[in-house]
């Protein structure tokens, strides 16, 4: 069989609430790297195989995630669900309040990920630590790049 893994299927209506995207301050811009995915592709490479007599098997790590898989592919069986293996003990750890609280982002700052959100954030808590680790993968017309980093912000 041919196993295909699943991270994150999108249905034509999460592509038309991405299709609203804009970047803060770029007023008839267009943001770059928005996936023009098709969602058929996979249902061709389904179909495909079937004329090999090859089975594919959609695989993905989380079970809410199964449903939108066969709804977005149009899978005829529900997709393999293989969670990512839990090897911390939560038991041993409590939380307890931080005299210096702090938010970390961890990410590309490019517009799908919406990092100007994190730098509001880091506006309205200006008593807050916020750490703010990654870079852009597009540095051009349409990529994001902040006009004011709050001092809060390292």
């Amino acid at each position: 069989p041919v196993v295909v893994w699943s991270r994150d299927p999108k249905t034509p209506d999460d592509y038309e609430k991405i299709g609203t995207l804009k970047i803060p301050g770029l007023n008839g811009v267009e943001p770059v790297g928005i996936p023009a995915i098709r969602a058929d592709m996979l249902s061709r490479f389904v179909k495909g195989n079937l004329l090999f007599r090859r089975k594919v098997i959609l695989a993905n790590k989380m079970m809410h995630i199964s449903q939108k898989n066969m709804d977005t592919y149009g899978l005829p069986e529900s997709p393999l669900v293989l969670p990512n293996p839990d090897v911390i003990d939560y038991s041993k750890y409590t939380a307890r309040p931080s005299s210096h609280p702090r938010v970390v982002y961890l990410g590309r700052f490019d517009p799908i990920k919406r990092p100007w959100i994190f730098l509001e954030l880091a506006r309205k808590f200006p008593t807050v630590e916020f750490v703010m680790m990654g870079r852009n993968h597009f540095e051009c017309k349409g990529g994001w790049c902040p006009d004011s980093i709050p001092e809060n912000v390292v």
